[in-house]
């Protein structure tokens, strides 16, 4: 399954790798540490070879098609980079933590020459998120502004009462003790745009019911659905929101019971099939959307304006990391990286 630890949301960039195992079951957690194009991802990649895949492969926001982690969650190992902006420190040191210190294979005394050049493209990287973090703020405005347009406590409390007949028919009550949610992102605004690692849902479960929504009334039955499922023992994946990530569930995964629940809308519309939809957008009276039909045009336009600007700014972001990354590449040494992570993965070996 194909996820996001982290997002760039409206405050800047927002982790949840704090959610990267469940530490009472964790046997191995490998922290690699490293400057840029030292890799990290390279390392991360070799490991999942050796070990034959099957993992929670964990992409970065910054650029979607390099690893932040792998997590095999049922052999208690992972591998993360540890590096900034998702700083990773370990909870168990010399327990279960380890450190992977791939920066002592970078040839400083050449590299020293290139500290002004350096600088400059971390410097120009840093404002372009700070700048993509304030159009993703914007986004989120508009949508709140179409919330408060649209939808009302009469509404809410007629999707309450879908969501609640929802968990009765799908998820079975069980007398178990509570599992806390796993906290992740499926969706993320990136410099390849606003997209949705939806091929999870679609290869990873065989039921998936589609909550129909353009205007945030689906994070208010997904809160409902997730208390139900956790409080009944099962684990479930909350994946939240980038526009929201501190409180706007946007998709639920069940894995034991092959269900997910998705959020599907206009701006990220869900590409597989759905074995059912709830069409949550049926709730507003349609009086209350003919007399509002050209101010919420307005808004659409405004709001995908504002993250076609952060994605822009994504992009020339993702842009002076990749020159910073081609000066750092010519002095590390990658046979020895490639060679400690073959030898990392033997020793992972005994937990599968």
């Amino acid at each position: 399954m194909r996820f996001f630890l982290g997002t760039n949301g409206p405050g800047g960039f927002f982790s949840y790798f704090d959610h990267l195992i469940d530490y009472a079951s964790a046997k191995d957690v490998t922290i690699i540490k490293g400057g840029p194009g030292c890799g990290k991802s390279t390392y991360m990649n070799i490991i999942d070879d050796a070990l034959g895949g099957g993992g929670e492969y964990i992409y970065c926001s910054s650029d979607p098609k390099s690893l932040d982690a792998v997590i095999y969650p049922d052999a208690g190992v992972a591998v993360v980079d540890g590096t900034a902006p998702h700083v990773y420190e370990p909870v168990y040191p010399g327990v279960t933590d380890t450190y992977a210190n791939l920066g002592i294979y970078t040839n400083r005394a050449e590299l020293g020459g290139k500290r002004g050049e350096a600088e400059r493209l971390k410097s120009g990287a840093a404002a372009c998120y700070a700048m993509a973090a304030r159009w993703v703020a914007a986004a989120r405005l508009i949508d709140d502004t179409a919330f408060d347009k649209i939808v009302d406590g009469h509404i809410l409390t007629r999707a309450a009462k879908r969501a609640k007949a929802l968990c009765g028919a799908e998820i079975p009550v069980r007398k178990r003790a509570a599992v806390p949610p796993v906290k992740r992102f499926l969706s993320s605004i990136t410099p390849d745009g606003h997209i949705a690692l939806f091929d999870t849902v679609s290869e990873h479960f065989e039921r998936v019911i589609a909550l129909d929504d353009n205007y945030g009334i689906a994070g208010h039955c997904l809160k409902i659905i997730v208390k139900h499922a956790s409080g009944s023992g099962y684990k479930v994946y909350a994946c939240y929101s980038p526009l929201r990530p501190d409180s706007g569930i946007e998709h639920a995964l069940i894995p034991e019971l092959g269900l997910a629940f998705v959020t599907n809308s206009r701006t990220l519309p869900y590409a597989g099939e759905a074995t059912r939809h709830i069409r949550l957008d049926a709730l507003i009276p349609r009086e209350k959307l003919r007399g509002s039909r050209a101010y919420l045009r307005f808004l659409i336009q405004t709001r995908g304006a504002f993250i076609a600007e952060a994605v822009e700014q994504l992009k020339t972001a993702h842009g002076y990391h990749a020159k910073l990354e081609e000066i750092y590449n010519p002095y590390i040494d990658f046979g020895t990286i490639r060679a400690m992570a073959k030898a990392k993965a033997e020793e992972l070996k005994v937990w599968f």
